[in-house]
C-alpha cells in the first residue's frame, strides 16, 4: 500500500485476500485530476474541434453564419454559406451595381449557385449558376417589386408604376413613391413628381408608357391623350371610345335604351369622360434622381457600406 501513496505511475497492490490489482497510483490520480480546466473557466462554451472534417462544430461567423456582417465572395469560393457582394465588384448583378447584395451560395466542386437579394430595399432577388468553377450570367427573379398586373389582368415587367383611377388617386409602387395625382376636370389628371414616360420597348417606347383598359372582348374604352410640361409632369387626357363595327354589345356605348328599343347615346365618342369605376389607367414613368426612392436607396447603400468598412475595421483589430 506504500507504493501506492508514492509511487508516481501505476502499481500493483495484494489485497487481503492474497488477490493483486493494478491501477494508478493516488499521485497519478491528483496530477490528473491538475490538469483538467476548471469548470468555472468554461462559461457557456464548450471544447470542440476545428469543423476540417464531417461532425466537427461551427462558430459564429464561421461561413457568415450569425455573423453581424458576412464575408465577401470570391470568384471561386470552395465552400458554401451566406456572404456580401459589394456594389462596386465584378460578382454583384448588373441590376444592383452600387447597391450590394446578400448572397446564398452553393458549392458543388466545379458547379454550384448564387441566390442574391439585394440589399437596403426593393425587393430584387437574382440567381445564377456555376459551370466549371466559373459564375455564369445572373437572372433576375420577377415579383411583385419588379412587375404589374395591368388594368386588363396581364402581368407586365414594370417599375415604377402608377394605377389612376377615375377620380384622380393612384396605387404607387415603390419606386413610385412620391408621386402626386390630380383630378383636373372630366378626363383630365395631372400627375406631378416624374420625369414623364419611361421608354421601354415592352411599354411602346418613347411614346408608351401607357395601358388603358379594355372590355371582354378586348376593346380598349378609353382614347387617351397626354401632354408632358417642362418639368417632367404629365397631363393626362381621357376620352370615351366606341367600335361601330362592332356587335351592339360590344360597341361601349353610354345612354339610355328607350322603350321603343333603340339607345340614345349621352356621351359620344372622342367625349371628355372619367376613367371607368372599378378600372384604371396603368402609367410607367421615369422618376427624378432626388425621388423619395432613389433617395432611400441611396441612403441604404451608404449605410451598408458604413458597415462594411466598420466590420473590416473590427476585423483588423
Amino acid at each position: 500500500w506504500q507504493q501506492f501513496f508514492t509511487a508516481d505511475g501505476d502499481v500493483t497492490i495484494t489485497l487481503p485476500d492474497t488477490s493483486q490489482t493494478t491501477g494508478p497510483s493516488a499521485k497519478k490520480l491528483i496530477k490528473s485530476v491538475s490538469d483538467k480546466v476548471d469548470k468555472n473557466q468554461l462559461g457557456s462554451s464548450a471544447f470542440r474541434d476545428a469543423y476540417s472534417t464531417a461532425g466537427k462544430m461551427l462558430s459564429e461567423g464561421d461561413f457568415g453564419v450569425g455573423s453581424s456582417y458576412p464575408p465577401a465572395l470570391a470568384a471561386n469560393n470552395p465552400r458554401s454559406g451566406l456572404y456580401t457582394i459589394e456594389g462596386d465588384s465584378s460578382q454583384v448583378p448588373p441590376q444592383a451595381v452600387g447597391t450590394g447584395c446578400g448572397v446564398i451560395h452553393i458549392n458543388g466542386s466545379s458547379y454550384g449557385l448564387d441566390i442574391a437579394g439585394v440589399m437596403g430595399g426593393g425587393g430584387r432577388l437574382f440567381a445564377r449558376t456555376y459551370d466549371n468553377n466559373t459564375g455564369r450570367e445572373w437572372r433576375e427573379f420577377y415579383s411583385t417589386g419588379n412587375t404589374t398586373i395591368d388594368t386588363n389582368g396581364f402581368i407586365k415587367k414594370a417599375s415604377p408604376v402608377i394605377k389612376l383611377k377615375g377620380d384622380g388617386t393612384a396605387v404607387l409602387n415603390d419606386e413610385a413613391e412620391g408621386v402626386i395625382t390630380e383630378h383636373i376636370s372630366a378626363g383630365v389628371y395631372k400627375i406631378s413628381g416624374v420625369l414623364g414616360f419611361h421608354s421601354e420597348p415592352i411599354w411602346g417606347g418613347v411614346d408608351g408608357g401607357i395601358v388603358i383598359p379594355a372590355n371582354t372582348n378586348g376593346l380598349p374604352l378609353l382614347w387617351v391623350d397626354y401632354e408632358i410640361d417642362p418639368d417632367g409632369s404629365i397631363t393626362l387626357k381621357t376620352y370615351h371610345r366606341t367600335h361601330d363595327s362592332a356587335p351592339e354589345f360590344a360597341r361601349n356605348l353610354i345612354g339610355i335604351k328607350n322603350k321603343d328599343g333603340s339607345f340614345t347615346e349621352t356621351v359620344q365618342d372622342g367625349e371628355p369622360v372619367d376613367i371607368p369605376a372599378g378600372r384604371w389607367v396603368d402609367l410607367r414613368v421615369e422618376m427624378p434622381r432626388n425621388s423619395l426612392w432613389n433617395i432611400k436607396q441611396q441612403e441604404a447603400r451608404e449605410k451598408a457600406e458604413r458597415e462594411r468598412q466598420q466590420n473590416q475595421q473590427g476585423t483588423q483589430l
